[in-house]
């Protein structure tokens, strides 16, 4: 049963009778709080209560309210146990041991106990200056909470919500922000190194298929991770924000059909572009064919595909055309058919020139020739700079 933290709070002197808070919450109170509702702060509402400089090392504050708290210069660090007491470390020590910690090179006669603050309510919430690196807060809601020069490193924010929150000049390596709700996220910060924001940079809104959202918040990072000397990073932002936007692009134009899903795609497809959708597909269309050859700038290996697909392609077509080349007994010579159009078509892609085994009257083919020639100088040149963009920043 969940009980009223206000009576533990007037005898442990932290509020007065009229309800003013006369000194800080410490860890000795939460600590006496949590005893008296059986050993967790499960249910707990601390809302509105001042926690600065706190110890929260290696507490347990999950499911519960800490909604308008301050938690300004709180230490939440890991807490260093050794030999069933807890260890009092100096700054360098305590960045030691966490090192051999993260890479399970501990000694067995120490023991971290990371805090935990899982699937509660920090809205409104003020955390400037404070200490959370290492921290357990998945699932935690940080709902227009401020945050500034604070410390998340390596801190886990899986499934959390940031919506209208405010972080500026904030730790954030190594954090984890899969599946968390960035909806009008604010965040400066240049410490953003090895972030998870989930797998391929896929974040929430673009799963939930939250378009709007979704463009608004990839916007956001791209910008936060360019200023922040992240360009490879930003740039695959970049790549996930197109991807939205087609994404939208095709659920407008398919937004327009009458046809059940049930009837398949092609007849979703020829509803929707009888009542107007014709345009927003076409424009899908286009966005999936950038895509595809080069991926937005952000895949120049693609390119290299296509090119690949348009030696074949243009092969074949040299293949059918080709005079049927005889052996000396009679026999088509299809393997010497084959390689002479895929030189043709890698010649006139190239631009290279055919050779003299190549006559003068090649009517039709020499257009398609130089046809190829124009696209296949045109995906060189695409690949050419599309790599060096990608490489060189």
């Amino acid at each position: 049963m969940t009980i009223s933290i206000e009576p533990i709070l007037r005898r442990l002197g932290v509020r007065a009778t009229s309800g003013e808070q006369l000194r800080p919450v410490n860890r000795d109170d939460l600590l006496q709080i949590i005893k008296a509702n059986g050993g967790s702060a499960r249910y707990l509402y601390f809302d509105g209560l001042d926690f600065t400089g706190a110890d929260l090392r290696g507490l347990d504050l999950s499911d519960a309210s800490f909604n308008e708290c301050n938690f300004s210069r709180v230490d939440a660090y890991p807490l260093i146990v050794a030999y069933g007491n807890a260890f009092p470390v100096s700054d360098s020590d305590t960045q030691r041991k966490l090192g051999q910690w993260a890479r399970g090179e501990l000694n067995d006669d120490y023991e971290v106990v990371p805090t935990r603050i899982e699937n509660s309510f920090l809205m409104k919430a003020t955390l400037h200056d404070a200490l959370f690196d290492f921290a357990n807060m998945k699932g935690t809601y940080f709902n227009n909470a401020r945050a500034q020069g604070t410390g998340f490193f390596q801190t886990d924010f899986t499934r959390s919500n940031f919506a209208f929150a405010r972080f500026i000049d904030t730790d954030l390596r190594r954090a984890r922000f899969c599946d968390a709700n960035l909806y009008a996220f604010h965040l400066e910060t240049n410490l953003l190194d090895s972030i998870d924001w989930g797998n391929k940079h896929i974040i929430l809104h673009e799963k939930d298929k939250n378009w709007d959202d979704a463009i608004s918040t990839y916007v956001m990072l791209a910008r936060v991770h360019e200023l922040a000397g992240m360009a490879d990073i930003a740039g695959e932002l970049r790549y996930r924000l197109q991807m939205v936007r087609t994404g939208k692009t095709l659920e407008t134009g398919l937004s327009l059909s009458k046809s059940p899903r049930e009837q398949g795609i092609v007849r979703r497809w020829l509803s929707a572009i009888r009542r107007g959708g014709g345009l927003a597909l076409a424009e899908w269309f286009s966005r999936w064919f950038i895509d595809f050859i080069f991926g937005y700038g952000e895949r120049p290996w693609r390119v290299i595909r296509a090119i690949l697909l348009t030696l074949i392609a243009f092969s074949l077509v040299y293949f059918d055309y080709s005079s049927i080349e005889l052996s000396s007994d009679g026999v088509v010579n299809l393997v010497e058919r084959a390689y002479q159009a895929m030189y043709f078509s890698a010649a006139s892609s190239t631009a290279l020139g055919y050779g003299s085994w190549v006559g003068q009257e090649l009517g039709w083919v020499k257009y398609l020739g130089a046809a190829q020639s124009f696209l296949g100088t045109f995906l060189t040149a695409l690949f050419l700079v599309t790599f060096t963009r990608r490489w060189t920043r």
